[in-house]
């Protein structure tokens, strides 16, 4: 499988021109990723209008009308997997979401689960209540895989729902700030060790508008917990290669999930 990491400098929506400018960008580097001939291009949390929760309400997508039709339309005409995240409004509530798309249909709608109540963000965004899970298509083969949105990653609980459901990779699309990087890249790569799974996290990057930066560094980690592929602080698309059998392969050497006493952690 081929992933494009399109780790982008999304910029802090100030009005919808703003907003559009991003779809713009992201245009742009989907359109080069699939040049490199991408089955996969994952853009991170927020792309349409940025992570600034006072704007939330003021610029949230109606019914998420503007991101769907732009993943639709592009997903239509080059049958790539298309998976991005958006703030969005339905019914007076604000949903912070991931969205994963192909051949035109959306394959799955997940909403971050966990809202990051250091930015407040549980405030004004109502969060989900199922798990980010579908399977897609490459040629032949069907392939199960999960997606979380930032904050869930520091949820391990997730991970391993998503793992004991069959999923061989997890993509994280995030909003890491450059001060908890280092979180960021650990708890990444332990995701992908304690779940013998891949991992494909796609940060943004940038000025936050708030003084600080994201912190870039996207990665792809194998199921050894080894980064296959890493991206710098700039905004970068990279190809990487993610090759499934390996899971089989390290489970028939060590593994771990079938020594799980799920009966006694229920007892705590």
């Amino acid at each position: 499988m081929k992933i494009a990491i399109l780790q982008m400098d999304v910029k802090v929506a100030q009005n919808f021109a703003d907003c559009e400018q991003n779809f713009i960008r992201a245009r742009e580097l989907i359109d080069r990723a699939l040049k490199r001939g991408a089955d996969v291009a994952v853009l991170p949390e927020a792309f349409n209008m940025g992570f600034c929760v006072q704007n939330f309400k003021r610029l949230a997508d109606a019914g998420a009308a503007r991101t769907k039709g732009f993943l639709s339309e592009i997903s239509q005409n080059c049958g790539a997997v298309l998976i991005g995240g958006s703030i969005s409004s339905e019914r007076d509530k604000i949903y912070n979401s991931a969205f994963i798309y192909q051949n035109g249909a959306e394959i799955l709608c997940y909403d971050k689960i966990h809202a990051f109540s250091l930015a407040r963000e549980n405030e004004i965004v109502s969060g989900g209540d199922r798990l980010g899970i579908c399977e897609v298509k490459f040629g032949n083969r069907a392939v199960k895989i999960g997606v979380a949105v930032c904050y869930d990653l520091r949820f391990c609980e997730i991970f391993r729902a998503l793992a004991l459901r069959g999923a061989q990779i997890v993509f994280v699309i995030a909003q890491f700030a450059q001060s908890r990087i280092e979180h960021f890249i650990t708890l990444a790569r332990a995701r992908a060790i304690e779940n013998q799974i891949f991992i494909c996290a796609v940060n943004g990057c940038g000025d936050t508008g708030q003084g600080e930066s994201f912190g870039g560094n996207s990665m792809l980690i194998n199921p050894y917990g080894e980064i296959v592929a890493r991206l710098g602080k700039k905004e970068a698309v990279k190809i990487a290669r993610a090759n499934l059998d390996e899971i089989l392969k390290f489970r028939a050497k060590m593994n771990f999930l079938k020594d799980m006493k799920p009966k006694i952690y229920k007892e705590f």
